[in-house]
């Protein structure tokens, strides 16, 4: 898997995300995915794409790694819809990191989770860096994977989370991350 900007706003295992047009509208009738409200914190959301919208505008790599993680859930781009969010101290202005949201209408958490964890692992190596220590473990009382970001990378671990057909990567602070989850459904 060659690391794609789409890729790399999924792992955030080097910092860039998508800068697309924003304003995509949600294809599905799912409750609205929201991010959490972290204390002195802001969010930047730097892309809302539908499958389809990915498919009209993405690059060629881009598309084929999509349609990997929604073909390994038995879903199609139709029912794909992905956010990224920068998180900031207004007070300093430096990005602590982000959160991505892929949503699969219909999808098994369990094979979500496990499709996002795999495409973060896969964006990694297709960089060029170590393949990443993966664990399951307990954050905030819930389930999760958390992702070892390799010498090189520069970020904070990634964080996996499902809940329904929706699946949130958080590569910020542990602290944060865990206040974040404690909001997630």
């Amino acid at each position: 898997m060659s690391m794609t900007k789409r890729s790399m706003g999924l792992a955030m295992a080097i910092g860039l995300s998508l800068m697309l047009p924003l304003g995509a509208s949600a294809q599905s009738d799912a409750e609205d995915v929201t991010v959490p409200e972290l204390d002195g914190l802001a969010w930047y959301r730097t892309d809302e794409l539908t499958g389809t919208q990915m498919q009209e505008t993405l690059p060629e790599d881009e598309v084929a790694d999509w349609a990997t993680l929604v073909e390994s859930v038995g879903a199609t781009f139709e029912d794909l819809e992905y956010t990224y969010q920068e998180a900031f101290d207004p007070a300093a202005l430096p990005s602590l990191g982000g959160i991505a949201t892929v949503q699969v209408a219909g999808a098994d958490t369990k094979v979500l989770r496990t499709a996002v964890v795999a495409d973060i692992v896969g964006a990694i190596v297709g960089a060029g860096l170590d393949e990443p220590t993966v664990e399951e473990t307990t954050l905030a009382g819930k389930d999760v994977v958390r992702v070892e970001m390799p010498e090189g990378a520069g970020h904070e671990d990634a964080v996996v989370y499902a809940s329904g057909d929706v699946a949130w990567a958080l590569v910020i602070p542990s602290e944060l991350a865990e206040a974040a989850l404690e909001q997630l459904p």
